[in-house]
């Protein structure tokens, strides 16, 4: 759910959209919307890698 999970990344200083908010059904829980245009190569990739963290362990947390 990428709602419960944005607290997270903002603790770690990385925002995204949640997706639902561009779906009229209410789905979309398990996508996003990322902006990039203010940030530079480094920042882009550091920000990757840091929801590539966030998703990870949520998903261990769930199989565990």
């Amino acid at each position: 759910d990428a709602t419960a999970l944005l607290e997270v990344a903002l603790n770690d200083d990385v925002a995204y959209m949640p997706g639902a908010a561009f779906y009229h059904d209410g789905s979309g829980r398990n996508t996003l919307r990322l902006s990039f245009t203010l940030a530079n190569e480094a920042e882009i990739n550091q920000g990757i890698a840091t929801l590539g963290r966030i998703f990870r362990d949520a998903i261990r947390g769930v199989r565990d």
